[in-house]
C-alpha cells in the first residue's frame, strides 16, 4: 500500500473543485481528490497532530504517558 498525505496550511476545503466549489479552478486537486480518498472532517489544530503524520505514529495519550506502546498509523491501514 502507497499512500500520499497532502498537507496544506490554511487550505480550506471550501476552496477546492472536489468538494463542490465551482468558481476556482483546481483540476489538479480535484484529480487527486478523484482519484483517491479524501476527509470531509479532517482537523489538524495544532504543532502535535503534524508531528503525527510527519511521524505515521498514532497518537495515544497512553504512548505519551508511557503505558503502552505505540502503534504505526499503517499497520492501522493494512488491518482496517
Amino acid at each position: 500500500m502507497n499512500a500520499v498525505v497532502l498537507m496544506v496550511e490554511g487550505l480550506s476545503a471550501q476552496w477546492l473543485g472536489c468538494y463542490g466549489q465551482p468558481w476556482v479552478d483546481t483540476p489538479h486537486m480535484d484529480r487527486l481528490g478523484a482519484g483517491g480518498v479524501v476527509f470531509d472532517f479532517c482537523y489538524a489544530p495544532a504543532t502535535d497532530s503534524r508531528a503525527v503524520l510527519a511521524s505515521w505514529q498514532a497518537l495515544d495519550p497512553g504512548v505519551a504517558l508511557g503505558f503502552c506502546a505505540p502503534s504505526k498509523l499503517m499497520e492501522q491501514l493494512r488491518q482496517a
